[in-house]
């Protein structure tokens, strides 16, 4: 196909499918109010003591090793290192005498430690399942040859780093998650073009999923998700044909489209993987308008089911359109998606939902509403993700919330982000909050339409609470739940968090890889659990989930080499795109048992 017949065949694709337009579809939002960032409700003081936190955990190894370099400059070398020995002495006995300070957690759930993986896949002994046991095989064979991180990867200097670092025995872990955190980011690199996009469509998806009551509004109205389109090309023209994979990329919390990872990600696969990429931006993320009062929030994965199921109409149609231009054969397209942070919880929750064996939505994404077979996704990778959030909710019966990890440094800066995020939407806020209050909790338990408990317990949203939230948890407590549903107060933010967990039992509808590092400062080992618990024949139900832990690579970090010269995300995106390369074109069946494995 021409360039021209390229673009046809895809705006047809969009003008087909109802729900997917090239122009925003809805009526244009009352204008945002400002960001809160510079009113008198910021919390300056506290963002100042984050940021000085933060920087102190990150240049404190570098800070020691200075000191003994200065001393064994003044007074010779051999008093230099006798210091350096009684100081490594000293570490080594803190750490042994508080405990490890690297995810000592995980390791005593699963009996090995960082740099191995686990799945739920394989067979019973003298049973092999058809499929699943071929998957635990290409996973096994995948091992071998997987990205390994603190092998191929890790700078030279996090060795020395993390030998001189004290920071952990106050933190609970090891600072080159906070090194690894920041200064990926502090060090990208420019793309190598300068907009990897070449269309945005808009899906529409329900105003209120998920049980939300509208509380008045109109219950049957739309909002509408930007999806931004990257396409190979080969000498200026696009390129691809009906045997081209896709991906589908969906980013982290106040990211967007255009966030750094997901751009990088994005080029590299478009540039060096060959793939079509499809980018999704959550509703009223990466400046995208939101047309009522139904934020987002992080339990909302109907928007993402939704979502993904038009991006695989349109990828269908487009290969259709394609294929029968050649007069060729049309096969299955492999089709993937990959989540960041927040985007990989909510991916791996829309997988969990269809997992379920009381799954209101069916199987898969893989028939259309005219029972016609559609593509489906073949392979997903979260990464940073997590399982739950109990680490933030502590035990049920306790009165207050337990104190969070990172919760003077990182915690700081990523709810003041969240505030301004959410502070465009002040008028909606406020309405809604209004109209809560008036609200009645129902007697008895309804269900919504699309087979959720209908949420009553509604409360009404103190503004200037909000705004001053220290943490990304305050923000749910003063905001998301309440204004939500979820309730008011500690229950309404555990009911609000229990809503997000996922199990990796409830995988089933394709292979799944998990990848995470455990000193991340901002998701504790806790969050991992359980995707490394052993999984016993006959008890537990098999799945396809991967869990892959690093000892050091911090929140979307894994910073490679030295701070000039390396690729940005490097081990992120080979991790991503071998093992989407592993899971194929054809989904695997379900395995009927499953074992642990040890790299």
């Amino acid at each position: 196909m021409t360039d021209s017949a390229t673009w046809r065949a895809f705006e047809n694709a969009v003008d087909a499918i109802p729900g997917v337009s090239d122009a925003y579809p809805l009526a244009p939002p009352a204008p945002q109010v400002k960001p809160f960032r510079f009113t008198a409700s910021t919390n300056y003081s506290g963002l100042a003591v984050s940021v000085v936190l933060t920087l102190a955990l990150v240049a404190q190894p570098l800070l020691c090793v200075a000191v003994l370099w200065c001393v064994g400059w003044q007074y010779g070398a051999d008093v230099g290192v006798s210091l350096a020995l009684v100081v490594l002495i000293s570490r080594a006995v803190l750490v042994r005498v508080w405990g490890p300070a690297r995810g000592d957690g995980v390791h005593r759930v699963a009996g090995f430690g960082p740099g191995t993986y686990y799945h739920g896949m394989g067979a019973a002994e003298g049973a092999p399942a058809a499929g699943g046991a071929a998957f635990a095989d290409r996973v096994a064979a995948w091992t071998k040859t997987r990205p390994h991180y603190e092998r191929d990867y890790e700078a030279w200097w996090v060795g020395l780093y993390r030998l001189f670092d004290f920071g952990c025995l106050l933190t609970g872990y090891e600072a080159t998650g906070d090194g690894m955190t920041l200064l990926e980011f502090i060090f990208y690199q420019r793309l190598r073009t300068a907009d990897p996009y070449q269309r945005r469509t808009w899906v529409e998806v329900p105003r209120y999923t998920d049980g939300e009551d509208a509380l008045g509004g109109d219950a049957a109205g739309t909002e509408a998700l930007a999806c931004d389109w990257a396409f190979p090309t080969q000498d200026g023209a696009v390129a691809w044909s009906g045997a081209t994979p896709l991906l589908i990329v969906l980013h982290g919390l106040n990211g967007g489209s255009r966030a750094m990872y997901v751009l990088d990600t994005v080029e590299k696969g478009v540039l060096d993987q060959k793939y079509v990429v499809c980018s999704l931006n959550a509703r009223g993320f990466g400046g995208t308008p939101v047309a009522s009062d139904g934020l987002w929030h992080g339990a909302r994965c109907a928007d993402l089911r939704v979502a993904i199921g038009k991006v695989l109409e349109v990828w269908d149609a487009c290969c259709e359109a394609e294929t029968a231009a050649r007069g060729s054969t049309r096969r299955a397209n492999p089709c993937y998606a990959a989540g960041f942070s927040m985007g990989a919880l909510g991916l791996m929750q829309v997988i969990d939902r269809f997992g379920r064996p009381d799954a209101a939505w069916g199987s898969d994404f893989g028939v259309s509403a005219d029972g016609a077979r559609r593509l489906k996704l073949h392979g997903v990778v979260a990464i940073s993700g997590l399982f739950n959030r109990a680490h933030e909710t502590g035990p049920a019966d306790a009165a207050a919330l337990p104190a969070l990890q990172a919760g003077r440094t990182w915690h700081p800066l990523l709810g003041a982000s969240c505030v301004d995020s959410f502070s465009v939407h002040k008028d909606c806020i406020l309405t809604r909050a209004a109209a809560a209050a008036k609200a009645k909790a129902a007697e008895a338990p309804q269900l919504s339409a699309n087979g959720y408990p209908a949420r009553q317990a509604y409360a009404p949203v103190c503004y200037a609470t909000l705004c001053r939230a220290p943490s990304v948890r305050d923000v749910d407590v003063a905001l998301t739940a309440p204004y939500h549903g979820f309730g008011s107060g500690v229950q309404g933010f555990r009911n609000y968090c229990e809503s997000q967990t996922v199990a990796p039992e409830h995988m089933q509808m394709c292979p799944v890889l998990h990848l995470a590092a455990l000193d991340d400062p901002v998701i504790p080992p806790a969050g991992h659990t359980p995707g490394v618990r052993r999984v016993v024949p006959g008890k537990h139900r098999p799945h396809k989930c991967v869990t892959y832990l690093t000892r050091s690579g911090g929140h979307l970090g894994w910073m490679q080499g030295n701070f000039f010269t390396r690729r940005n995300w490097a081990f992120m995106t080979d991790t991503l795109f071998s093992f989407l390369a592993v899971c194929g074109e054809e989904p695997c069946g379900v395995p009927s048992a499953c074992q642990p494995s040890r790299a």
